[in-house]
């Protein structure tokens, strides 16, 4: 007689409780987004290597390749994720129930603190030094953090050109110059070390005034105010 026990299939080895193979490789992923971000923000661009990224993180080439087809894939990849964090946090500041006063107050002390960050201004710093030998990540840059949070706010504030809360003929355009107003020159002074980072309530008093150059164009004006401008 044949022992049954040697025609067994062997069984599958069950993944560890409470967690499936794809979060395992979800988590992979991530760690390898956070190495490669910091190797970036230590080395720039050019001289970070995936070793960097793999001693910081674990796993393999292989799987580093698999998920991100290579090391500008990947930086592409950390990009992208900081970026739209970013632009997410501010989605969150547009609350349709306040005043847009207020709003853009809000979002705009946010959007300064964020701009005049350490670690903004030295990532701006490497996107100006090496962008050109890495179009795809500037491109990352461009579509998940400017242009996102553009088009955001121009949502917003189209929605409230609707609800004749303001007087917004390009809600784009709008968008793209509030943005604009807020960093001025100060990042590019900034960026090449002609002057510090501005304290914090210099950026606080810089939100307030942009909003109030901001919205005088854009409030709805009553008949008086039409009529004493003839």
């Amino acid at each position: 007689m044949t022992d049954s026990s040697t025609d067994r299939t062997p069984a599958k080895t069950a993944p560890a409780a409470g967690r499936s193979p794809q979060s395992r490789g979800e988590a992979r992923r991530r760690a390898m987004i956070e190495a490669a971000w910091q190797v970036m923000q230590e080395k720039g661009c050019e001289a970070a290597t995936l070793n960097d990224v793999i001693a910081l993180s674990g796993g393999s080439r292989a799987t580093l390749y698999e998920a991100f087809g290579g090391k500008e894939g990947l930086l592409e990849a950390a990009v992208a994720e900081r970026c739209t964090a970013f632009s997410e946090s501010m989605q969150l500041v547009l609350d349709e129930d306040s005043e847009p006063r207020a709003v853009l107050e809000t979002l705009a002390l946010a959007y300064l603190n964020k701009v005049f960050d350490p670690e903004a201004i030295r990532t701006l710093g490497i996107f100006c030094a090496e962008g050109g030998r890495f179009p795809e990540m500037i491109e990352s840059f461009l579509t998940h953090g400017p242009r996102q949070l553009t088009a955001r706010i121009a949502a917003y504030l189209a929605r409230a050109d609707r609800a004749g809360r303001l007087r917004v003929e390009d809600p784009e355009l709008a968008a793209d110059l509030f943005l604009s107003m807020l960093q001025g020159q100060w990042v590019l002074r900034v960026m090449t070390q002609c002057s510090a980072p501005p304290p914090a309530e210099t950026l606080r008093q810089r939100a307030r005034t942009a909003v109030a150059v901001f919205l005088d164009g854009l409030e709805r004006r009553g008949p008086q105010a039409s009529g004493a401008a003839d």
